[in-house]
Parts: structure tokens; sequence; C-alpha cells
């Protein structure tokens, strides 16, 4: 447990002694983890105790007018002698300092080369220097950032700090106490490290002073320590993260390559999504705003980004949201399609832009399948989508929340490849937005050229906006065969459910049939096979689901569907 002696009772004697004192106020921003915590000597007296990484003391009075050792002695080190750094300082008397623990203690572990050190501002503030402002001192406090200059950009203040480099300070500027946005580039603002938020009118911190620094790394790979943030530090020693601006970002998979069956998702050096499986979709995920990053994809189970199977660099604009579908193939030699895996940007809505409708963007993702139109049966519309090829969007359509039929045939001859349900009023979609995407292979034997390799096969699936797995568009009538059955008899009681469902096939003959009971986000519960004869019930026990809303989806050997939404109490 951290524990910080009191420095005003500490040097209760000296301050008698001397009668001269400094202010000063100590900051713990050395992110070796080997000095995670640290025993800071005055002389050989301890003056802070399990000091932690990114914390500070309050503005303390300091002897002053004569020299003084301070010492960094590792946790649970009493002895000086055996300390990580020492130095010997003499402070001048009524002036207030920021001493900050910066640098690495253990270099042989680490690309950056930046060696522990004490860094010393003296002039520091404890109040602004203008009534009503807040005056902000910049320590530029990470071992393996570059130089950089810092603007806001949020009440367009201008220029903030200019080619900052480790580790230097850049001396206090008076801001008008108001909500800004920091952008921080490298020195040649070329590359965008970040935008962060300095709330200060939020804060209530007119009339106060602050430091405000970076911490921790960039490249967290080549330096395995804690990852780079940007820190408000108080008089009192409070320390606020500032929060990095964002936008919101989900993530499809739909690359339907055997080799891309489970990938990990880097962004920059760190691991953000492991073993995303293929046609799952994450929820929308907060990502750094105004800044240059690189997503990385690499098989699952991946420990670095050295090998990455695809990398693509983003900068994305704040508040805003985008999907980012992965799509193609990896190793395009084993299939009868030269695709190459790549990621696909589009601008996303996270919800309908008019109140009862459902907002539907559509992506074709099958790599062999031709260019397509998209016709609706029930109103109906011819040429809802015309012309739709691989790797293009269409979107948003704003439909009225009703359950559509969709048909889809080649552009080149009109022929029909599927019909499939789309029952955006069944599953109570209004007011919402989603993605149907084609996935899979048309041609699952020439998707393996003469080697199948167990290639998915073509439909529609759906991705909803807290993401999980892709649900699947029920098949009316599948690939070339128009006539085929809609189980259109079968029926699924009671409905609310407890305990068990029965379902029942009253006339026809369906043969085997499986049963899938799914979350509303497409999270599989429970799978099992019927031989569902003329006439017949089968009781499915739902006792072990959660009180909630399910998807109960039914599939023939035609790969013809029906689906049923049951609420479980």
């Amino acid at each position: 447990m951290k524990k910080v002696l009191s420095l005003s009772i500490l040097f209760l004697s000296s301050s008698l002694m001397f009668a001269q004192n400094a202010r000063v106020q100590i900051i713990h921003n050395c992110a070796d983890p080997v000095a995670d915590t640290v025993n800071i000597y005055l002389d050989n007296a301890p003056l802070l105790t399990d000091f932690a990484f990114r914390s500070a003391t309050a503005f303390t009075n300091v002897q002053a007018g004569a020299p003084i050792t301070l010492s960094v002695l590792p946790k649970g080190e009493t002895d000086t002698a055996n300390a990580v750094f020492s130095t010997s300082l003499t402070l001048t008397p009524n002036e207030a300092y920021v001493i900050v623990a910066s640098g690495i203690v253990d270099t042989a572990s680490f690309a950056s080369k930046e060696f522990f050190s004490l860094e010393v501002y003296a002039g520091a503030l404890e109040t602004s220097q203008n009534p009503g402002s807040t005056s902000i001192l910049i320590h530029h406090g990470s071992p393996d950032a570059p130089g950089v200059d810092v603007e806001e950009v949020g009440v367009m203040a201008g220029t903030t700090a200019n080619n900052l480099s480790y580790p230097d300070f850049q001396p206090y500027i008076p801001f008008i106490t108001l909500d800004y946005i920091l952008r921080v580039y490298d020195s040649t603002q070329t590359v965008s490290v970040g935008e962060y938020l300095a709330p200060l009118q939020t804060l209530n911190l007119a009339d106060s002073a602050a430091v405000v620094l970076a911490s921790g790394f960039l490249n967290t790979l080549a330096n395995p320590g804690p990852s780079f943030v940007v820190l408000a530090i108080l008089p009192n020693g409070q320390i606020l993260e500032l929060p990095q601006t964002t936008a919101n970002v989900q993530i499809i998979h739909n690359s339907p390559d055997i080799l891309a069956g489970q990938v990990d998702i880097w962004v920059n050096t760190q691991k953000a999504l492991s073993n995303v499986a293929f046609r799952t979709a994450t929820s929308y995920l907060p990502l750094p705003a105004n800044a240059d990053f690189t997503v990385s994809i690499l098989p699952g189970g991946s420990s670095d980004t050295a090998g990455a199977v695809y990398k693509e660099s983003y900068n994305l604009m704040r508040d805003s949201a985008y999907l980012i579908v992965a799509t193609g193939l990896i190793d395009p030699s084993n299939y009868s399609v030269n695709e190459p895996f790549e990621l696909v940007e589009f601008p996303a809505r996270q919800s309908a832009r008019v109140a009862g409708n459902t907002d539907v963007l559509v992506y074709h993702g099958a790599p062999d399948a031709p260019a397509v139109d998209v016709n609706e049966r029930t109103v109906p519309v011819t040429g809802l989508i015309d012309s739709l090829v691989y790797g293009d969007f269409v979107g948003y359509l704003p439909l009225v929340t009703a359950d559509y039929e969709l048909e889809i045939a080649a552009n080149s001859d009109q022929s029909v490849v599927a019909v499939y349900s789309a029952p955006l009023s069944t599953l109570n979609l209004q007011d919402s937005s989603l993605v149907v995407l084609a996935s899979g292979f048309l041609d699952t034997v020439q998707g393996g050229t003469g080697n199948p390799i167990n290639a998915p096969e073509f439909g529609l699936w759906v991705a909803l906006p807290g993401g999980g797995n892709l649900i699947p568009l029920p098949v009316i009538s599948g690939l070339g065969d128009q006539e085929g059955e809609k189980l259109e008899d079968i029926a699924v009681y009671p409905n609310p459910a407890s305990g068990f469902l029965n379902i029942i096939n009253p006339t026809s003959d369906a043969g085997v049939l499986e049963i899938e009971v799914m979350s509303m986000n497409g999270v599989s519960f429970i799978s099992e096979r019927w031989q569902a004869e003329s006439g017949s019930t089968y009781t499915l026990q739902i006792d072990t689901l959660p009180q909630g809303l399910y998807l109960v989806r039914l599939t023939d050997e035609n790969q013809n569907q029906y689906l049923e939404k049951v609420l479980v109490r």
C-alpha cells in the first residue's frame, strides 16, 4: 500500500533550523516496470515510501539555501548506497519547483535508451499567473516519443508548444479557463500523435496552475511498459488522465479464407482484439480520433505485429462513426478468384436517421459472386439495388420497418441466385441501422480449385450495431431452386415460453431439420437436430436459457429456413 510521508511534518525541525524553504512537487513518471513503486530519500531520511508510478505529491515546504541529496531507491530498499539514482540540489529560498522522475532504470530491456533522471523545473506555479485563467506547464515525459508540437484546435487558440523534445519543459502559458482540445503532432507536423480533451472550465481550474505531461511509451512492443497517455497534475497532487478524442468503429470479419478463420486485430503496438472469428462483428469501439494509427491483421494467437497478413493506416474524424470490413483472401492462390485480403472502410450510422425506419447498408463481399441486382418482392421494388459488384457498398437505404423478401439476381442475365427473407419488423429493428453482407462462395468446389478446403457457402448475413455473430437471412428460395420449400407450415409454441418449446410439423415430411436458438445478436445457445416427419412434434428444452428475447431458426437440408422470435420468461 502506498504510503506518502508528510513533508511538512518531516521538515518541521529543518524549517526551524534554517527558516528558509522552497516549495516542491514531486511526480513519479518513470515508466520502467521495475520502478513501478520507489522509495525517495532526502539525504539519509525517507521522504516518500512506496511512491507509485503516475502519482504526485502536493507542493510542500522543503529546506532551501543549502545542498540536499535526493536518492531514488527500489521498492523495499532502505540503504541509499543502493539507490538507482542520486542527485545533489541547492534549492533557492521562496522558489517553487516541479521535480519529475523520468526515463528508464534498466535500458537493456528497452529500445529507448533514455536513462533514469530527475528533471527539475524552477519557477513552478501553484496559482495562475493571471486572474480567471489557468497556467499550464507542459512536460515531454515519454522516452520513445519524438519531438512534438502541441496545437489547440477546440477554440483555435493555436500552437502551445513548438518542437518540444524529451525531457524538456514548455514554460507556463496562461489559458483563459475554457474547455480545450490539444492535438499533438511530431515536430515535422506530418504525423498526428493524438488529440486530447483539456476541460479546464469543467474541472473548475480558474485561478489554478497545472502540469500537463506525456507519460508512457508509444511503442510498447519495443519498450515493454505502460502505454502513452497525457496527464494533468494539479498543485494538490491530484492526477487526471486527459481523455483522448475518439471515433466509433465497428469491425466486421467477412474474409472467407480458411487462413483467416480467427484473427487478431492490433492497433499500433497494442492487441485490440483476440481470435476474432469469421462472420462476427465487434460492437462500436472507441478508436483514437485525429491520430495516425495502424491496424494490423494477424492469425489468432499472435504475440506481436511481425508477419501481419495486412496493415492499413487510419486517421479518423472526431465524434464520427465508421464501418471497417475485412474481406477477400489471404492466399488467393488457393482459390479460383484473385481477390486479395483488405480492410474496406465506410462512414457508418449507429441508428436510423428517421424514427420508425431501419437504415440498411449493403456490402457485396462474396469474392466469386458476379455483379448482382437486388429486387424487393413484397412491395414490390424492382431495381432496389442495381449492378452491385464485389467490394462495393450501397447505402444507407432508409427502409420502412417491415418484413421484406429480397431477390438476388445476376446483373448479366437476371438469373436468380437466391431469395431471402429480411424480417425487419419481426425482429423489432425499427430505429436501428444494420449492415447486410453477401458472404462466402457461390461455388464451394471451385473455391478450392480442385482441392476443396471447406470454403463457406454463399449467403446474406446481417451485422447489428451491438456486434456478435452475424445473423443469416433465411433462404426462401435457395441458389437456383426457386421452388424450394419455405417451411411455412412449421409452428413454434408457446410464445412466450418457459422451460420448453414445442415445434410442430403438421403436413409435409421436411426431413432432417437443424434447430438453433440464438440471442438477438447471433450468439448460439442451443443446437439440435430433428427428423421432422409429417405430423410430428419436437419438444425443445429451454430451461437453461436466461430470460430474454431469442431467435429460433430451423434449417432443412436444402438450406430453406424458418425464423421465429420467442420471448423466454
